[in-house]
């Protein structure tokens, strides 16, 4: 996983673990190619078109998969195109910030970031995650089996400000630690964690499916903590729109959340279905009995994916308890649930 491009993944731009030079080459070639999408003539009536950016990616992703790929989003007149990041939601967000793009994919800390610096008025349009989907792990046979076991070690996230980062520092510190009794290190993203705790390099790190059930499966990690439980219902993943573009296209908007609705109850009403869309896009390097897991608890209610995509009072009050927690968010400037949610219910 990561390492080969699927062909089967038609108009998506997957990008495997890279080096620093590497990854912000393809970076600008993406934000060069989004600019030139964005610069198109405007879609006839009825049709929309938008591109959508999405940090880091996993199993989580298999709904956007079927949206473009089994007829979804064309059902309701949409066409899609994705990028995809291993940087977590800071890169991205910038480069969504500075105009490329239509939907961010991130965890709730993007676009509270966005409406803090004032560059773009934003608003929360979904909720694709409701729970964390990470499990930090260390490896199987060594003495790192808690969180206290790992003062002084190297702990690994996908990057600086990335939701995982928030989740693990706020982990520590509601089991009487502090994120400084560790050294927090931004690996990347998941295969290149992997890689990092089976070399030594790391003590813990934290992997999401499929690699997480690989792993497990072979007996070559041991699990530590699991954000998936330990946090409650949260925002884990949103989509985020700029205002100005929503009050301009509604419908594109709309369009998306209906087909994202239209795929989860597809997904939870028919298990052959969505065996047969995550071995599509997953099955290469991921056996049918790791994928049943994965999709078993994803699709449980409730599960991973929130099934309705519709952002609660409940998941912001959790989520700003975790970003405040984390230590590195201020309650003078953090928007209320109203500010991110402004046009939300344009989207039901």
């Amino acid at each position: 996983m990561g390492e080969i491009v699927d062909n089967r993944m038609r108009g998506m731009t997957w990008y495997p673990r890279l080096n620093r030079s590497a990854g912000m080459l393809l970076v600008l070639l993406c934000v060069v190619a989004l600019a030139g999408s964005s610069a198109a003539a405007p879609p006839p009536a009825g049709e929309y078109t938008l591109s959508v950016l999405e940090t880091t990616p996993g199993f989580f992703d298999v709904p956007l998969y079927a949206m473009m790929h089994e007829g979804f989003a064309k059902a309701n007149h949409l066409t899609l195109t994705l990028a995809q990041f291993q940087t977590g939601s800071g890169s991205s967000s910038q480069i969504f910030a500075g105009g490329t793009g239509d939907v961010l994919m991130g965890g709730m800390d993007a676009p509270v970031r966005l409406q803090q610096s004032k560059t773009v008025n934003i608003t929360v349009i979904g909720v694709m995650l409701q729970r964390g989907v990470f499990v930090l792990v260390s490896k199987a046979g060594s003495p790192y089996q808690t969180l206290q076991s790992l003062k002084g070690q190297v702990v690994g996230i996908s990057g600086p400000g990335s939701f995982n980062d928030f989740a693990l520092r706020l982990a520590l510190k509601k089991n009487g630690m502090n994120p400084s009794d560790v050294q927090i290190a931004a690996l990347g993203g998941t295969p290149a964690q992997y890689a990092a705790v089976e070399s030594g390099k790391a003590a813990a790190v934290q992997l999401q499916s499929p690699v997480l059930e690989n792993a497990l499966s072979q007996h070559a990690v041991q699990p530590i903590y699991d954000f998936r439980t330990e946090q409650g219902l949260q925002a884990s993943l949103v989509f985020t729109a700029r205002a100005a573009s929503i009050k301009a296209n509604p419908g594109a908007y709309a369009a998306f959340m209906r087909s994202y609705r239209r795929v989860m109850q597809k997904l939870r009403a028919d298990s052959s279905y969505a065996m047969k869309v995550a071995t599509e896009e997953w099955g290469s390097n991921t056996p049918p009995a790791n994928i049943q897991v994965q999709l078993d608890t994803y699709l449980r209610s409730p599960g991973i994916w929130s099934l309705d995509g519709v952002f609660t009072v409940v998941m912001y009050n959790n989520t700003r308890e975790l970003l405040m927690g984390s230590g590195q968010f201020t309650e003078t400037d953090f928007p209320s649930f109203k500010q991110l949610n402004e046009y939300g219910s344009l989207m039901q």
